[in-house]
């Protein structure tokens, strides 16, 4: 089955005219403290592994990141705590999982974690031979209160001081695959463990940047060729509408629809707005179910309406997302959107 979608819209409106919706849709929530929304699987996840204790608040909308570990792209959303990612080829609830931080932050800063010295099994403690690494009061108890292994991973090193890349200060720390833990014995029960901030170390260090997949280039190439043959200038690609499009991909996958209207009741020039993009002029395209880049510009061609988005010489940025469901049978594998602007 194929559909397609589409905002056929060139709007000369003032920015200001549009405001994001802070009214949040069934599995959608908007943050004002940050402007950003959490929707979906993201939403369910941040839920139910402890919210905004655990994880903060969000700095972004969702994009697509290449991972370190395994070089494939995915759809990613970094948090005050952590990021999370959308692995679409496994089964909820693991579709959802926390990107190894604890790590990534480790390696910004020249450490190898296999230098730290290794600790003993201890009385009391929980002795990890994975790593030669002891977990003991006063993480322990947090450690297993909190998700344990499937959201912490394994300890990386013992115990130790450090000073503090927020405050500056000097506080017990311990190192695991996905986080770092903090001693901070100023404050009361519960809250003298606390994780560290390694979403706001690291996306505000080195904002992620998109790195296009040749699935998504070939989108890219197959509309310019398009252009060309009209004697139309090619669409230069905006990192800030691949991750809107990279965004609302996603959505339209999790929630098994095409429709320019989101959950949320956004319409493309507030998502964009939302996504930072300050636009003079926009459109969209929607569509779902083709499985090859070749088949779904050809079915944007072989329409009126999206053909004219495509050739559309007062648009001059590009953006594409897709997402696969493919391991869901109950609905279409393949969502994408297009989206198009002029700063």
């Amino acid at each position: 089955m194929v559909r397609h979608s589409l905002v056929a819209m060139s709007l000369l409106l003032v920015l200001s005219m549009i405001e994001p919706q802070s009214a949040a849709a069934t599995g959608q929530a908007f943050f004002p403290a940050t402007g950003h929304t959490v929707s979906g699987r993201f939403l369910d996840y941040w839920q139910a592994a402890g919210g905004l204790t655990q994880f903060g608040f969000p700095l972004g909308q969702p994009f697509s990141e290449r991972n370190t570990d395994t070089g494939v792209v995915y759809t990613v959303q970094y948090f005050e705590r952590n990021r999370f990612e959308y692995h679409p080829e496994n089964s909820p609830p693991y579709d959802v999982l926390l990107g190894r931080l604890g790590i990534t932050s480790l390696q910004r800063r020249g450490t190898d974690w296999h230098t730290f010295p290794h600790g003993a099994p201890t009385p009391g403690c929980q002795f990890f031979t994975e790593t030669a690494h002891s977990l003991c009061a006063p993480f322990l108890g947090y450690w297993q209160a909190h998700g344990g292994l499937p959201v912490f991973g394994l300890p990386l090193s013992e115990p130790h001081y450090e000073t503090s890349p927020t405050d500056g200060k000097s506080y017990l720390v311990q190192h695991f695959e996905r986080n770092r833990f903090e001693f901070h014995p100023e404050n009361p029960a519960p809250y003298a463990v606390l994780l560290g901030l390694l979403g706001t170390e690291l996306y505000g260090q080195q904002p992620p940047t998109f790195q296009i997949d040749p699935t998504l280039q070939r989108v890219v190439d197959l509309i310019n060729a398009e252009r060309a043959k009209v004697g139309v200038a090619p669409l230069h690609i905006s990192n800030t509408l691949m991750q809107a499009a990279g965004s609302y991909s996603s959505i339209e996958a999790q929630f098994s629809t095409i429709n320019h209207i989101g959950p949320d009741g956004s319409n493309p020039g507030q998502r964009l707005s939302r996504a930072g993009y300050s636009w003079r002029v926009y459109g969209e395209n929607l569509a779902a179910g083709q499985a090859e880049p070749d088949q779904v510009v050809a079915g944007w061609m072989n329409s009126s309406d999206h053909r004219a988005n495509i050739l559309n010489a007062n648009l001059h940025e590009i953006g594409i997302g897709e997402s696969d469901r493919s391991n869901d049978p109950t609905r279409m594998a393949h969502y994408w959107a297009l989206e198009l602007g002029t700063a």
